[in-house]
């Protein structure tokens, strides 16, 4: 995964954003040993685009 936010002295976080995790093995290699998310994981076996997605606020 990739990270990224923009930060504003005094005021904070102002945008941030992301890329997900799309490799299967790493994927899976990360999966917790409880919970049966093997549906997610096969989402992933056969065939995956990159996503990712944004956020921007203030306050």
């Amino acid at each position: 995964m990739a990270a990224m936010d923009l930060l504003a002295p005094q005021v904070g976080e102002l945008f941030g954003g992301s890329l997900r995790e799309d490799n299967y093995e790493k994927l899976k290699g990360k999966m917790p040993p409880t919970g049966d998310l093997s549906w997610y994981l096969d989402l992933r076996r056969y065939g995956n685009v990159p996503t990712g997605g944004y956020g921007m606020g203030f306050e």
